[in-house]
């Protein structure tokens, strides 16, 4: 988790799930862990650079519904990016029991706006320099049952 948080976001999401079944895990999760530990070892010489890019920063948020079998709670994720690279990102499980897929996206998003607007203020409070405005893509879609 350590790893992920800090500086591994490509396997947040999985680690995050995995977290979850740490007192009674299955063959299943095992596997899933291996699988982790071996894409880490494979991708153990990729790292994120940071360069001024003169770019502004980009927000990227999206949920699933439902798809955790244990509780039916659904997943949210974004991430933050100034030019190509991420800076700040996180993928957790909603609080509460999203009815549809438009809400599970809406709840995402107001996640994602919160750390939006925390990081416009970060920005101003150093001295940002850049006035052009942060672009948040999110996606609300409708499924049916």
């Amino acid at each position: 988790m350590y790893l992920a948080v800090l500086s591994r976001p490509d396997i947040l999401h999985a680690v995050s799930k995995l977290s979850r079944r740490n007192t009674d895990p299955h063959t299943e999760h095992e596997t899933a862990a291996k699988h982790t530990l071996r894409y880490l070892s494979a991708t153990m010489n990729l790292s994120i650079v940071y360069r001024k890019t003169g770019d502004y920063v980009k927000g990227f948020a999206d949920a699933d519904w439902a798809n955790d079998p244990y509780d039916k709670k659904s997943y949210s994720g974004y991430a933050f990016h100034l030019g190509s690279r991420a800076f700040s990102w996180a993928s957790t499980i909603q609080n509460v029991t999203a009815l549809s897929s438009t809400e599970a996206e809406y709840v995402d998003l107001a996640t994602a706006t919160k750390q939006a607007v925390y990081i416009q203020r970060l920005l101003n409070e150093i001295g940002w320099s850049n006035t052009a405005p942060m672009v948040f893509y999110g996606v609300i879609s409708v499924r049916s049952i």
